[in-house]
């Protein structure tokens, strides 16, 4: 408006009802922000439980192995992320090893089952009902699982045994996750549209 003395002044608009953050008034979070906070935790877990696995996969003396089959259930699933040390003292009678297969050249994880007396090992899975046919040598064991991180292992389970749906599948979710958890984390930042009414007249 135009005041006496000829000067635009502007005059703050008037609103009805109490403004957002005044005592007693609770604003309403969108269905969004909850899934987007439900998103942000199963990031946080599964992200870092790959991390953790692939960390120390990296270290001295330590290798890590996707399970791509169910030879070892109930133990050790397909789908499981195993940390195998190098520790030679380890590897005895009854220990879970990883070896690369002489016939395959594919790495297999089976327990041990009986030391022969050349140093070379009979394997065998525990969901399997006979051993291996052939004895390990030495040279062949990569080291004795130690450790096992759970789910990492799936994108290699799913590559080996050709199931792309899966594989898309999850990194579909991953990228909806990512935009959902986006939104947990900056929040909502509009103003909810029925909280302020604004009188421009």
């Amino acid at each position: 408006m135009i005041s006496r003395l000829g000067v635009r002044t502007e005059q703050p608009a008037r609103t009805t009802g109490p403004a957002v953050g005044a005592p007693g008034v609770s604003r309403r979070l969108p269905p969004r922000f909850y899934a987007g906070l439900c998103a942000l935790v199963l990031l946080t877990v599964f992200g870092g439980l790959a991390v953790i696995g692939v960390a120390i996969s990296l270290l001295p003396a330590w290798h890590g192995v996707a399970i791509t089959s169910g030879s070892m259930e109930p133990g050790i699933r397909a789908g499981d992320f195993v940390l195998v040390n190098t520790a030679p003292e380890l590897v005895r009678d009854g220990q879970v090893i990883t070896y690369v297969d002489p016939i395959a050249g594919d790495r297999v994880t089976h327990r041990i089952i009986e030391v022969l007396d050349d140093g070379s090992v009979i394997t065998k899975g525990d969901a399997n009902v006979v051993a291996d046919p052939i004895p390990v040598e030495p040279a062949a064991i990569i080291g004795a699982a130690r450790l096992i991180v759970p789910f990492v292992g799936y994108p290699a389970y799913w590559v080996s045994t050709m199931q792309f749906h899966w594989l898309v599948l999850t990194l579909l979710i991953g990228v909806g996750s990512v935009t959902l958890a986006r939104s947990a984390w900056v929040g909502e930042q509009d103003e909810d549209p029925e909280a302020i009414v604004v009188d421009l007249r």
